[in-house]
């Protein structure tokens, strides 16, 4: 990922990133961001509060680069700004359960248009969202677990 975003991002001229999510810390979702933030100033790392344990590693970068460490929760809103606001689905602060059932799902609202992000969650994560579908509804899904 360290050699596809940091490209990217440096071409579209940015240097520093208000919000990073990790949806959890598994290697192929969080193992560029040692690297990442060496390139680049990243001020709030938003991780879920579940999986805090995990999250050594992620913590130890924010601390050593500045930046900020917030633990989110089901029901938790982050305000982007323009408009833009990340909610917060899964996983409650309580939930017990494997590394991917404990990736934060979060939903990007922008004016009419809403986005669905869902990390690697699987059965336990998947089953505990159909609790409230009306919260589930989105233009835009990104399908669990690369697709799986």
């Amino acid at each position: 990922s360290y050699y596809t975003i940091r490209p990217y991002l440096l071409s579209e001229g940015i240097s520093d990133l208000d919000h990073v999510l990790l949806s959890h810390n598994d290697d192929d979702h969080s193992g560029g961001i040692p690297h990442l933030a060496e390139s680049f100033d990243m001020e709030n790392y938003i991780l879920a509060k579940a999986a805090k344990p995990t999250y050594e590693n992620v913590m130890a970068v924010a601390e050593e680069h500045g930046g900020t460490v917030t633990f989110a929760e089901k029901g938790d809103v982050f305000e982007l700004g323009d408009g833009a606001e990340l909610t917060v689905l899964w996983p409650e602060e309580d939930t017990q359960a494997e590394d991917n059932d404990l990736s934060l799902v979060v939903k990007l609202t922008y004016g009419d248009f809403e986005a669905l992000f869902t990390g690697d969650a699987e059965e336990k994560a998947l089953r505990g969202l159909m609790v409230d579908t009306e919260t589930l509804s989105a233009d835009l899904l990104k399908i669990p677990h690369h697709g799986m």
